[in-house]
């Protein structure tokens, strides 16, 4: 019994040294500094052109016989291509397809100068190219399509659009809607 003792005993000053919850406690290496992503510099404003010399919005249709069928054709059509251009992921490939969009929604005002609807899109697709001028001398002649009393209601239609759609003419937007009260 007294070598039971002992051991017991050697057992209990053995298991006493050691430290309480195991091991000694590994060192900790210094933390790795944490790097703060710097915020990217917003994109610069596009610069628009203020101007809209290359087209007459006030030019006399005398002779006209307007042709609203050819008219929506050629609307159709510029709304694809402007469609297209949007999902372009090329620049030069999507500033081609704009100017078709523009060429194809002018020549729906060649057919139809009357048409508000032409009219508000020929506007957003000036807008798309940084034309501001003639975005806005579009609206000054969709607000006189709407003191006709023969296009009225689809010109207040296209007006609409403009007041309810938040992201059109985001830059210049007062000046947008103050060509359309």
């Amino acid at each position: 019994m007294g070598n039971s003792r002992i051991v017991i005993a050697l057992v209990m000053v053995v298991a006493g040294c050691r430290p309480m919850y195991g091991d000694k406690a590994q060192k900790l290496g210094d933390p790795k500094p944490i790097r703060h992503q710097e915020t990217p510099e917003p994109p610069p404003k596009p610069v628009y052109v203020e101007t809209c010399d290359s087209v007459d919005f006030r030019r006399p249709a005398k002779g006209l016989v307007r042709n609203s069928k050819d008219a929506a054709r050629f609307v159709g059509e510029g709304d694809t291509k402007v469609a297209t251009a949007n999902t372009a992921s090329e620049i030069d490939k999507r500033v081609e397809l704009l100017l078709q969009g523009i060429d194809r929604y002018s020549r729906a005002l060649q057919r139809d100068p009357y048409d508000p609807a032409a009219t508000l899109k020929l506007a957003l697709a000036y807008h798309e190219v940084h034309r501001k001028g003639c975005a806005l001398a579009l609206l000054r002649r969709l607000e006189t399509l709407s003191t006709h009393p023969d296009f009225h209601d689809e010109a207040d239609r296209q007006k609409s659009l403009v007041r309810d759609n938040g992201e059109w003419f985001k830059d210049y937007r007062a000046e947008a809607l103050n060509q359309i009260p």
